[in-house]
């Protein structure tokens, strides 16, 4: 059976609750807005299945690389012009080997969130991860 796109793969623990107030979502969601216009970032029927492709996210304050919080686009919002701040959740913890993410918000994350995960574990340097789809 062909693998499913767009759906979580992972182990997910996930609290329904509101993304904190103090956590902007300005830049990120300028972002964001920006490469759906682009179509970068969206959900076309006519491609993977019709589900939604792409996603952002960015990193919240951090002491270490092994826990590392970031804010990220909820999963398939793709086809949703401009998100607000129930579209996107944290995610808390994620554990690569586990195969396993802990996050909070009113949406789930991204099916994407533990590959961001990674990226951010290997260099606190860097503060945003953007996936896109690119027909090009």
């Amino acid at each position: 059976m062909p693998e499913q796109e767009g759906v979580i793969k992972y182990q997910l623990s996930h609290q329904h609750i509101a993304v904190e107030e103090h956590i902007s979502i300005v830049e990120l969601n300028a972002w964001r807005t920006l490469f759906f216009k682009l179509q970068l970032i969206g959900q076309v029927a006519e491609r993977y299945d019709g589900y939604g492709f792409g996603n952002i996210s960015q990193r919240l304050s951090s002491a270490s690389l092994t826990d590392t919080p970031f804010i990220i686009s909820g999963t398939q919002t793709g086809d949703i012009a401009l998100l607000s701040r129930h579209h996107y959740c944290v995610v808390l913890k994620a554990n690569p080997v586990r195969n396993s993410v802990k996050s909070a918000g009113k949406t789930r994350p991204s099916s994407e969130s533990l590959t961001h995960a990674c990226i951010y574990q290997q260099n606190q340097k860097i503060q945003a991860v953007i996936h896109i789809h690119s027909p090009e």
